[in-house]
């Protein structure tokens, strides 16, 4: 079921032709819901990276950004109807070798969704103590 989900968010977003990808560190957005929409999700997420890698040490002035095990992607359509056909049960679900994420532009993200980005970069980052 789950990676049902993926492939068909996957396969809905890479068959339109007005689906752009953005790319930064280890986030990818695909979207139609134009490019100030995609670029603000992308940048929220840029974010929430490099305040992390303040308080982990890991500063992008000494060219150590953190990074994720696997990619974070989020495909993000321009409404919540367009959403609804495709929505997934979790804020996340983890894939074969991505995370992925389903967003509607006309709705900011949820907390939960900010959360689970946090999570993963200080998992992929952060060792584990005694």
């Amino acid at each position: 079921m789950v990676r049902l989900a993926v492939f068909l968010l996957l396969a809905l977003a890479a068959s339109g032709a007005s689906w752009t990808e953005y790319r930064i560190g280890p986030f990818r957005v695909l979207s139609n819901a134009g490019d100030t929409a995609a670029r603000e999700r992308l940048t929220e997420m840029e974010q929430i990276r490099f305040v992390l890698g303040g308080m982990l040490g890991k500063e992008a002035i000494r060219n150590e950004e953190l990074t994720t095990i696997w990619p974070i992607t989020l495909v993000l359509f321009d409404s919540q109807r367009e959403l609804a056909a495709y929505a997934i049960p979790e804020v996340f679900i983890e894939g074969g070798s991505g995370n992925l994420s389903a967003a509607s532009a006309d709705v900011p993200p949820v907390p939960a969704w900010r959360r689970e980005i946090a999570r993963q970069l200080i998992e992929s980052n952060a060792g584990r103590m005694p």
